[in-house]
Formats: structure tokens, C-alpha cells, sequence
């Protein structure tokens, strides 16, 4: 929207407080104060993905919204944070909880707004170099069952989807076709064969920051077996043994 839109035409008024420069400082001083001194300020700290202390950023920045997608009930907030504090791909802790930053945030000269997604687990591998990596990551199953039978007694399939969201960075970047991940309950696994799943599309919808640095990648997935020859259920890790 062209700021003609909402800015007076010239000739400004000098000094009315209404010129570009003093409104937006203005509005600035506003967003500040209500950090601050409101309640709709709150405690966050924002992570890069290795969740490095040392690259921590402490602060405020204003979260509302809890609004599930009607399919999965995942956790979606919205984040409204100082400018340049966002960026897609960054994790949010907010009263004890992890969240992924999943939208490139929008800037409109006094703030950035995005949205962030609720971590659900914490997901473990070995990479090439057998180092055990571990992120947090959002986990969606969005598969659509279809009930009922067709007039020819032609069987039904559901539409499978798996989804797995995960920072981008230099370890998830190769994250390759058939990578194979332990991905459930740590107790319940420990009494039944966990449930174990495997890319079959990489970096599908990857989005990419402005900066082209950090963003999220999407993985598509499909249920595999637990192989208790190579994988591991106390490690929660699949294809860990033989390295």
C-alpha cells in the first residue's frame, strides 16, 4: 500500500508531527514503550538452530493468537517482534515452549509479524561424519482418511502426508532422499518397535530468507520398519549402529 495512502499530501505542515520522519519515530516510540511497560510485552529469547547460548538474543516482542490448522490442531502463533530481530528459520522459546519460525516476517518500518509453529520433538540423527545431531522440529501428519465405499466396491485409500519442518542450516542441509529417522513417544518406544520413517522428497517448499542465510526446509515422508540391526530406540536414533 503506497504510504500516500495514509501520510498527508504535500506541503506537509512543518513540525506537525504528521512528516514521514516523525511519524514513524513516533509510532516507533510507541511499539517500544508497549513492550516495556504493558503486559503485551513478554519475555522471549530467540535461537539460532544449534540453540547456542552464546547467539541467544533475550528479549520482548508480542505473541497472540492460538489458532490450530483444522486438520493437524497444530500450535500456530503469531510473533511481533523489533525490527530486525526475526528471521524465518529462527527458534522462539516462549513460556517454556519451542517454536520454529515458519513465514518470512513483514516489516513495516516499525515492527516485523510472522508466524511461528510449535515444536513437537526433538528429532536425532547421525550424519556423515557419525556425529549425533539433534534439532527441534515440527512433525505434521496431515493424512486425510476417506470413509465409507464406492458403488463398485473399489477400495478407498487415504491421501498420506507426512511433514517434517526443520531449520535450514549446514547439517539439515544434507538431509538426503532416504534418510531414515526414529520419530516417536521415547517411553512407549521402549516396549514396542518405534515408529521409523523415510525421505522420499527433500527441500520441498524450502523457503529462503531475504538474506538467503537461514530459512526452513519441509521434508516429505513415508512410514518405514524399525530395524533392530541398525537401529537404535534408546538413542532414538535410526541406522546408528555400525558406525
Amino acid at each position: 500500500m503506497p504510504k500516500s495512502w495514509y501520510l498527508p499530501n504535500p506541503p506537509q505542515v512543518k513540525n506537525s508531527g504528521l512528516e514521514t520522519d516523525e511519524f514513524l519515530a513516533y509510532s516507533a516510540d510507541y511499539f517500544e514503550e508497549m513492550l516495556e511497560e504493558t503486559f503485551l510485552g513478554e519475555d522471549v529469547v530467540l535461537y539460532r538452530s544449534d540453540l547456542a547460548e552464546g547467539t541467544a538474543l533475550y528479549t520482548k516482542a508480542h505473541v497472540y493468537g492460538n489458532t490450530p490448522e483444522a486438520a493437524s490442531k497444530f500450535d500456530v502463533r503469531q510473533l511481533i517482534t523489533r525490527l530486525g530481530q526475526s528471521e524465518l528459520g529462527l527458534y522462539v522459546k516462549y513460556k517454556g515452549e519451542f517454536f520454529l519460525v515458519t513465514e518470512i516476517p513483514g516489516d513495516n518500518g516499525v515492527h516485523q509479524h510472522s508466524f511461528m509453529t510449535r515444536c513437537d520433538y526433538d528429532l536425532r540423527w547421525k550424519n556423515d561424519e557419525g556425529d549425533v545431531v539433534e534439532r527441534k522440529c515440527v512433525f505434521k501428519d496431515a493424512t486425510i482418511f476417506s470413509f465409507g465405499e464406492s458403488t463398485n466396491k473399489s477400495l478407498i485409500l487415504g491421501n498420506v502426508r507426512l511433514e517434517l519442518y526443520l531449520p535450514m542450516d549446514d547439517e539439515t542441509l544434507k538431509i538426503g532422499r532416504g534418510k531414515r529417522f526414529i520419530i516417536d513417544n521415547f517411553e512407549a518406544a521402549q516396549f514396542r518397535d518405534p515408529m521409523v520413517y523415510n525421505v522420499t522428497k527433500t527441500n520441498f517448499a524450502q523457503k529462503a530468507g531475504l538474506k538467503k542465510t537461514y530459512g526452513v526446509l519441509m521434508f516429505m515422508l513415508t512410514e518405514h520398519s524399525f530395524n533392530p540391526a541398525t537401529d537404535d530406540k534408546t538413542e532414538v536414533i535410526a541406522d546408528f549402529k555400525g558406525y
